[in-house]
């Protein structure tokens, strides 16, 4: 089991213990309206009361219906109408992120990997973050690694990725240059096959 199911698991196991208690709150507090002879004695409070119980008890099935079956058919109607649910699957895609750093497990994927092709623009702050794994992977006879990265002698590239990045088309061509070098003597020493 993958982290993203176990933590969908929790998610869902911990909705339904809350769920239940608030439900089960809700109907201890209609009981005690009908039942309760100081309640009876003050209409205006047993009618409190059994409202309070009654939108706790409502309240808990919508929103276990929400969490449980309705969230997921929205998202799934929203992928599909973006047309993106197939090319997500076709993809194997597993986390899409905007932390690079920390929302994927890399170390945990790169342990599994025995074929891993990087795409980089120039990977400076990747690299530098996660250099322990890749020194790991560089030890392993088993991997092939495949690194791609931009021709840092086109000008066009270097100029659309430059302001893209906010740099300057000289920053971007050292990085592409140096993320090559990097590579070249870290899967030089080790057993990969680069």
């Amino acid at each position: 089991m993958g982290k993203a199911d176990s933590v969908k698991q929790r998610s869902n196991l911990l909705t339904v213990l809350i769920a239940i208690l608030v439900g089960l709150v809700g109907i201890l507090l209609i009981s005690t309206a009908a039942n309760s002879d100081w309640l009876i004695n003050r209409p205006s409070w047993q009618t409190a009361v059994r409202e309070l119980g009654g939108i706790l008890f409502a309240s808990v099935t919508v929103a276990l219906l929400w969490e449980l079956i309705a969230k997921r058919a929205l998202l799934a109607e929203l992928m599909d109408a973006a047309k993106t649910k197939e090319d997500i699957i076709t993809a194997r895609l597993l986390y899409i992120t905007s932390d690079f750093t920390g929302g994927i497990p890399w170390k945990e994927y790169f342990q599994r990997a025995s074929h891993l092709t990087i795409l980089f623009s120039y990977g400076n702050p990747w690299r530098n973050v996660d250099y322990d794994v890749l020194k790991d992977l560089a030890a392993r006879r088993d991997v092939k690694v495949e690194l791609m990265l931009p021709d840092p002698n086109d000008e066009k590239i270097l100029f659309e990725l430059a302001r893209r990045f906010n740099e300057t088309p000289e920053y971007v061509k050292k990085g592409i240059v140096d993320t090559e070098n990097e590579f070249k003597i870290l899967f030089g020493m080790g057993k990969a096959h680069f």
